[in-house]
């Protein structure tokens, strides 16, 4: 039994767990958990049968020594049949563009405030069968994170208290996890999480660009045709501490755009053009709401790529260009259509059926000539298979959240 709680912080810490779709179809997932406990702590007691305040023995923490480790599976059951019991309906995790999840719902996350459990007894002696008894408490804080807004939109918490006589050899860990379907039954019944999951909340104003940091002036491509085979060749790989994602050149004195969860939080990147030459990049400035990024670097003799703030319609053709999934398929161009515009969460994005995938985060997304209408973002991918929803930041709102003005 000793450490099976280190089991649970490793099984939720991995990641997506239980995903869901409410009758507003807004996806909402478990992500993470954090237990507020040290290596070594007293968390439990065992005690007599007789007088269950006479300790003879601690539970001490002991992070990673776990006797049974609940699965990611197992734990995200649990989660999601108290949301099937709120009538919200369970869906399977969406692919995530890059380390900071992106999505188009919300995202959980549970800090275990407190956790004490008590047994009273021994399994082995049937004489005090009838005396043995097992209890635990389990304080939560819910965490509730819009990934669009990039900010927690609500924060619940909640307590249990449970107890029982099973003396089954894994009944520690049963009534830990008991617990935890507990504090998941009462935060799926709070009026304020139903009101975030369904979208019953109060509207959400439209965001607008931050007023820190003074205007920088560049000079941006001029008003002509480019072929899309010599537009590709202005897209980079960015790689950054974490891994890479996608950007490109927009001016002819360095700067490139890219994804602000691509360079996180680094202050320099590596900059990979499709002729396989390589240097540094400085991350210049990045709006972390909007999700962008902008890094200065040498031209490598490549055009920048024009700058189209007029919206496209729906129906026209567009194409993406960036490294998906693999560093070896750098280039890669794909076709598609504007589908529509959709403001989520206060923010402007252009939908596409164009083919995306992790690694596209942070290029280009092109009309017919060759012109700059979007940056890749994040995908919708229920079930982890591709529904041809795919979301764009548009390059004007690029350019106004990162204050950059064309030189006169």
């Amino acid at each position: 039994m000793r450490g099976v709680i280190a089991g649970l912080v490793l099984a939720l810490a991995m990641g997506g767990i239980a995903w869901a779709e409410t009758p507003a179809s807004k996806p909402i997932a478990l992500r993470r958990a954090v237990f507020n406990l040290k290596d070594g702590d007293v968390w439990g007691h065992w005690g007599s049968p007789m007088a269950c305040d006479l300790y003879y023995k601690s539970l001490r923490w002991r992070a990673g020594k776990a006797l049974s480790e609940p699965d990611t599976e197992r734990l995200g059951s649990i989660f999601g049949e108290e949301l099937v019991h709120a009538n919200i309906s369970p869906s399977e995790p969406e692919n995530l563009f890059e380390r900071e999840a992106q999505s188009g719902g919300l995202q959980v996350g549970a800090v275990i405030k407190s956790l004490t459990a008590r047994m009273c007894g021994n399994w082995n002696d049937s004489l005090v069968e009838l005396a043995f008894r097992i209890s635990a408490s389990m304080s939560v804080e819910w965490q509730v994170y819009d990934p669009v807004r990039r900010e927690i939109v609500g924060r619940m918490e909640t307590a249990v208290s449970l107890q029982n006589k099973d003396r089954t050899d894994d009944a520690l860990e049963r009534i830990v996890i008991g617990a935890f379907r507990e504090n998941s039954r009462k935060l799926v019944a709070d009026p304020a999480f139903l009101a975030l999951v369904r979208g019953e909340s109060a509207p959400i104003e439209p965001l607008t660009p931050a007023k820190g940091g003074g205007p920088i002036i560049m000079a941006l491509a001029p008003d002509m045709r480019m072929p899309l085979s010599e537009a590709a060749g202005s897209v980079v790989t960015v790689l950054s501490d974490d891994g890479h994602g996608s950007g490109f050149l927009i001016s002819s004195d360095g700067y490139l755009l890219t994804n602000r969860h691509v360079v996180g939080a680094s202050k320099s990147v590596k900059i990979r053009w499709s002729d396989g030459f390589e240097s540094l990049g400085e991350v210049v400035r990045t709006d972390k709401r909007r999700d962008v990024a902008l890094i200065k670097a040498s031209t490598h003799s490549r055009q920048p790529l024009r700058l189209k703030r007029t919206l496209a319609r729906a129906g026209d053709t567009v194409f993406a260009v960036g490294t998906p999934l693999d560093e070896k398929f750098q280039g890669t161009l794909t076709k598609g259509i504007v589908s529509a515009y959709r403001l989520l969460d206060g923010l402007n994005f252009l939908q596409s059926d164009v083919n995306v995938n992790p690694g596209n985060s942070g290029g280009p997304l092109l009309d017919e000539k060759g012109a700059v209408v979007g940056i890749t973002v994040l995908a919708y991918r229920p079930d982890d298979l591709p529904t041809g929803i795919n979301l764009f930041i548009p390059i004007g709102d690029a350019l106004d959240f990162l204050n950059l003005t064309p030189a006169p």
